[in-house]
């Protein structure tokens, strides 16, 4: 470590207006002992797990990739625990456009909120 860091936590009334405004992110608390130097549990907002890629990729390759995430979540979920947080239910909306074959899969598992 070359830096020490200090996190500051975001109180609930701080949390509830972001993802309010936000749909797209999540509270989350990230586990003391996460960050050297941080021992403590901090309450904050982030991001949720969210898989990229350019538009130009076919629609049943990202359909296939999508339905292999979703169906293999118990794999995924023992690799990083962040995983379990994603969840069909909360998949959209996000941050960017979703690919044409990520949306036919939702829409088949009625999973689609744009």
């Amino acid at each position: 470590m070359t830096h020490k860091i200090r996190l500051v936590p975001f109180s609930e009334k701080e949390s509830d207006a972001v993802v309010n405004t936000y749909p797209y992110l999540v509270k989350t608390t990230i586990p003391g002992g996460s960050y050297k130097g941080v021992d403590q549990d901090t309450d904050t907002v982030a991001a949720k797990t969210i898989f990229i890629c350019r538009p130009d990729i076919p629609e049943d390759v990202v359909y296939k990739f999508v339905k292999a995430v979703f169906e293999h979540k118990d794999e995924l979920n023992a690799i990083h625990p962040s995983l379990r947080e994603t969840t069909l239910e909360n998949a959209t909306p996000t941050l960017i456009p979703v690919h044409p074959g990520a949306i036919k899969y939702y829409k088949e598992k009625n999973a689609y909120h744009e």
